[in-house]
């Protein structure tokens, strides 16, 4: 992957010790949404997808980057996500130290005009950044992208996603956890900043897709819901795979700003 992804201008590879398949997922949907047709990698099934990958005609790659084995050092991200830096895969890295010196030296990987983003309410990922020019998320004060108004519906996270104090998006989410509002910021983040550099001014290129359930997985499946006009993100569970023994939920991100 690292050699395909040489050939892509926009090289999206999301990193972290855990929440990379769902965020990479939330990735996914954001660009496809966007119509620009990337070519992705995912560690588990995606039903959008059919699959766990894409091969797409357009100029972006978005890719699930693992450090074990330092794997994602032969990566060439042009914007390198860091969901969360802690203690694991132990038995090839020596300690947590260890894991810090093989993320740091995936962030700097990332070119001049690339971008790295980095969750700023993890300890880790901080200390991975420090001295980096880097684009933080998180849900506490200071981050450049955060969720604001954040409330339940139902137990499910509902909130207004901001960039740089702006409002950038509405968030309603059909998954629970504050880690899964932290993956919709870290998602929103990377839309945010490929809109920064689109043609049109800043803005992704319009969606075609349905506003309704979509029909990957035939009516009412787990699957993307996008409504470009209405200004929300609907997030839905959209797989769920068995990473070391256990079983995870991922969900589905769309994008819509003002």
């Amino acid at each position: 992957w690292g050699a395909i992804m040489r050939h892509y201008p926009n090289a999206l590879c999301v990193s972290g010790t855990h929440g990379k398949t769902t965020t990479t997922s939330m990735c996914t949907h954001i660009f496809m949404a966007a119509e620009a047709d990337p070519t992705v990698m995912i560690g588990g099934t995606l039903p959008m997808l059919h699959s766990g990958y894409r091969v797409g005609r357009g100029d972006t790659i978005i890719l699930e980057s693992c450090e074990y084995c330092n794997s994602f050092l032969s990566f060439y991200p042009t914007v390198a996500v860091i969901l969360n830096v802690e203690a694991d895969h132990l038995d090839f890295f020596k300690d947590l130290e260890d894991i810090k010196r093989s993320f740091r030296r995936f962030a700097e990987l990332v070119p001049a005009g690339g971008h790295v983003i980095v969750n700023a309410d993890n300890a880790g990922a901080r200390d991975v950044a420090q001295g980096l020019e880097a684009f933080t998320f998180g849900l506490e004060p200071g981050a450049e992208c955060t969720a604001v108004n954040l409330r339940e519906d139902k137990g499910r996270p509902v909130f207004d996603i901001h960039v740089h104090g702006k409002f950038y998006a509405h968030a309603e989410l059909r998954v629970y956890g504050r880690h899964n509002v932290s993956n919709a910021l870290a998602a929103a983040s990377a839309a945010a900043l490929a809109a920064a550099g689109a043609a049109d001014g800043g803005r992704l290129p319009p969606s075609r897709a349905p506003r309704g359930p979509c029909e990957a997985g035939g009516a009412g499946s787990p699957c993307l819901w996008v409504n470009l006009r209405a200004g929300r993100i609907y997030i839905r569970p959209a797989f769920s795979f068995l990473p070391k023994g256990g079983a995870e939920l991922g969900q589905i991100l769309t994008t819509q700003r003002k």
